[in-house]
């Protein structure tokens, strides 16, 4: 069987105001998880791969978020829930926004 060396996506742009900018980032890196054997290593192997690719900005939402961070560097779903909630906020601060111009 061949070996397929995949590239992660290219680093999050945390300054991008799209709306729809955090879940095609999310949705590239989960086929690039499942495809590259990611989602079979260890819980803090796949968060630091996550922290890694998401670029500079992530380390410091995943500290401004949460309560407990090294629960959230201890487990995939909670640093992926972690982000999913900020961006959430964030798309929902961008649409309001946008409605009042």
């Amino acid at each position: 069987m061949a070996t397929i060396r995949l590239e992660p996506p290219p680093p999050f742009n945390f300054k991008r105001t799209e709306a729809d900018s955090w879940p095609r980032w999310k949705k590239r890196y989960k086929q690039f998880r499942v495809a590259s054997g990611l989602c079979n290593e260890d819980e803090s192997r796949q968060v630091s791969t996550l922290l890694y690719c998401l670029g500079e900005g992530a380390e410091e939402v995943l500290q401004a978020t949460v309560t407990s961070l090294e629960k959230a560097k201890q487990r995939y779903c909670d640093a992926i829930e972690t982000f999913e909630a900020y961006f959430c906020a964030k798309i929902k601060g961008y649409l309001r926004a946008r409605s009042v111009q």
